[in-house]
């Protein structure tokens, strides 16, 4: 006998149902339940098309290519792929990420923006940070910055109106680094005529030899013969008997078949009588004297290094006792403490040197944060230079209407976004 309430529900609520057997209603319940079951189980496909929505417009944008390459290439090659090598069922679950062109520029807007916020934590988290310029005019809170990396240019440099000036203004202990490739760059100018003549017809030897097919298989042969590694061509100073044995036989070849000397070659046929002329020490010995005037060259244009490195090995070197005394001397005791340290001396042999003092900043903040401070600065602005290059990749001319600012920053970012937190303010769709 039911209970007065529930007979009054199906009377009012299902009077249809009325009168019905019990397995009426276990069958119900038992369709109802494979309902769900399907329901679920649709949920998480669409979960998992979502995750790899997101993996693809990643890919897409690092690639920096096209928003539409997804829908109208990438999809339909995994689908082939897929029905190829597994089965329809594989082909139909691909076919379902979703991957127009605006879905996967809306998650790459996200994903932008996500790895923006991860910077601006670790911003505030940090205290201070490191710049590199590059005719910046953005407006960041200088207070804040304590390093910056120009390419030395009088916009950035200037005296007076130059960007650093200005940041001086507002924060007076901040660091200014010229770009050491720069600097390379503006030494390595003044080579001599003779050293760079030498190093020029090298280069061109090794072009001719790896530009043709040819040529590369016989080079190949010959390092073969003697146990040489021919794709060291460019690195070793061993390869000289190899060489000029090729550039020989390569001589010979083109006469055989009628089709001149190597003479048709950049200053080949100089070089290989400079060879057989047995004037290797010569050359050597002009390499070496220009070597030498060229490095006298570097240290004016790096002349602060050996000044200023051996006051901080004791972060290059915290467990070497030696370089203790270049600590600052109110670091003295947490650096003791530090050295003596077995797992802390195990994570220094397993992480890289910012990682390590990373791990260290919980025990010994003072110490650590010291280290992080000589640490963070740019060498160069090399990233500068990448982002240039990507925008020059990504803004063709058919894309030159595209907002570039979260493109950029997905491309060149080598912060993860952080996807799962990304679909967790998604709502899954299932489809119908």
């Amino acid at each position: 006998m039911k209970p007065a309430h529930m007979q009054r529900h199906l009377s009012t609520r299902h009077p249809s149902s009325v009168g019905k057997t019990a397995d009426f209603f276990t069958r119900k319940l038992s369709e109802f339940k494979g309902a769900q079951n399907h329901m679920r189980a649709a949920s998480q496909t669409s979960a998992t098309s979502l995750q790899a929505s997101y993996q693809v417009a990643l890919l897409i944008a690092k690639a920096k290519k096209p928003y539409t390459i997804a829908e109208e290439l990438i999809a339909p090659a995994a689908a082939i792929l897929a029905e190829t090598m597994v089965d329809k069922k594989a082909a139909d679950a691909i076919r379902s990420v979703p991957l127009s062109k605006d879905t996967v520029c809306r998650r790459v807007d996200e994903m932008a923006g996500d790895i923006v916020q991860q910077v601006t934590d670790k911003l505030e988290t940090a205290g201070s940070f490191a710049i590199q310029l590059d005719e910046s005019t953005d407006e960041l809170d200088w207070k804040q910055c304590s390093h910056v990396c120009t390419d030395g240019a009088a916009a950035m440099t200037g005296r007076h109106r130059g960007l650093v000036a200005r940041i001086r203004q507002v924060n007076p202990d901040i660091q200014s680094m010229h770009c050491i490739i720069h600097r390379e760059a503006l030494a390595s100018k003044r080579m001599s005529p003779e050293l760079n003549s030498v190093l020029t017809d090298a280069v061109k030897v090794i072009n001719f030899i790896k530009s043709r097919t040819l040529n590369a298989r016989l080079f190949h042969k010959l390092c073969e013969e003697t146990g040489s590694d021919h794709h060291q061509l460019l690195l070793h100073t061993d390869m000289y008997d190899k060489v000029s044995a090729f550039m020989k036989k390569t001589d010979l070849w083109l006469r055989r078949c009628d089709k001149g000397d190597v003479s048709n070659f950049p200053q080949l046929n100089s070089w290989i009588a400079d060879m057989t002329l047995n004037k290797k020490q010569n050359i050597l010995k002009t390499v070496k004297m220009h070597l030498a005037k060229l490095t006298a060259e570097f240290e004016s244009h790096f002349p602060d290094i050996e000044d200023k490195s051996p006051t901080l090995d004791w972060i290059r070197r915290p467990f070497m006792h030696s370089c203790m005394d270049t600590a600052p001397e109110q670091l003295h005791e947490s650096l003791i403490d530090l050295s003596s340290d077995s797992g802390f001396r195990l994570k220094f042999s397993e992480t890289s040197l910012t990682q390590f003092w990373c791990c260290v900043e919980k025990e010994y903040p003072e110490l650590a944060k010291e280290a992080l401070y000589h640490l963070q600065p740019f060498g160069s602005t090399y990233l500068c230079e990448v982002t240039f290059s990507a925008l020059t990749h990504i803004k063709t001319k058919q894309r030159n209407r595209l907002q570039l600012e979260r493109s950029i920053i997905t491309a060149v970012a080598t912060i993860q976004p952080r996807l799962q937190k990304l679909m967790s303010g998604r709502q899954v769709q299932v489809s119908h």
